[in-house]
């Protein structure tokens, strides 16, 4: 089965080394079991005044394979993995022995703007994965001093087309990137890990009056099944994924 290829306007993964070994994997070894979860949906405020946010109502269910929006984004998940750290030249982790767990994914600004990275980094959140480096989220919705939510961003956002930062991000166009969330040596590899899409609304903020996208808020969620650590063997595979070989890699 052929790998997806790159959207027209980016260079061909294949040349990326960070892109070898996150498209190796066919997306049908995934074994997409998506479930979809109950999580605690936060919806915070910009300024000092009150939001209903992206997700005002119940969030959706990820599907691995379809696009989703996640305003300003739209994101298609292609696939999750476990990485080890000596797999990907040029991409250090903290500590010794610490690994990679890799969401590659489609991202597209549908705006008519540049965004910062900050934004697509908040856009794709884990929730419940031990031993990850970076805090939870902050939960905006509540007056507690560092109160938390269960929500993890990830500690590096690159373009698989050359293993660069996706900085900025350009209007309207679509970017095949990695998510990757750096955990501890000490901590165990999930097999299912909880994925939040997380959008926001663009609004003026109370204190200037200037449009910003604000009040981030769950729209989408699900437990999706992460593929193991290379060198670890995956005896029961099943193949209950979604045949990728004709996806273009262009988000609609």
């Amino acid at each position: 089965m052929s790998l997806p290829s790159a959207p027209p306007e980016e260079p061909a993964p294949h040349r990326s080394r960070v892109a070898r070994r996150l498209l190796e994997q066919p997306l049908r070894n995934l074994g997409v079991g998506v479930t979809a979860i109950v999580l605690g949906t936060t919806a915070a405020f910009g300024g000092l005044e009150e939001a209903k946010g992206a997700g005002a109502g119940a969030p959706g269910v990820i599907k691995v394979g379809e696009v989703m929006e996640a305003a300003p984004f739209t994101i298609r998940i292609r696939r999750l993995l476990w990485v080890a750290e000596d797999e990907l030249p040029g991409v250090y982790v903290s500590e010794d022995g610490d690994r990679w767990l890799a969401i590659v994914a489609d991202i597209r600004n549908t705006t008519d703007a540049s965004l910062l990275p900050y934004y697509a980094q908040q856009a794709l959140t884990v929730s419940g994965v031990a031993g990850l480096l970076k805090e939870p989220e902050l939960n905006l919705d509540t007056p507690q001093e560092d109160d938390r939510t269960d929500r993890v961003t990830s500690d590096q956002l690159l373009q698989l087309a050359d293993s660069n930062e996706l900085n900025p991000i350009q209007p309207d166009l679509t970017y095949q990137v990695v998510f990757l969330f750096e955990q501890k040596a000490t901590a165990r590899p999930a097999t299912k890990v909880a994925v939040q899409l997380v959008g926001r609304t663009l609004r003026p903020d109370t204190f200037d009056q200037q449009e910003m996208w604000l009040d981030p808020a769950v729209v989408d969620q699900a437990e999706l099944t992460v593929l193991p650590l290379k060198s670890s063997p995956s005896p029961t595979s099943t193949d209950t994924g979604t045949d990728m070989s004709t996806d273009t890699g262009a988000a609609a």
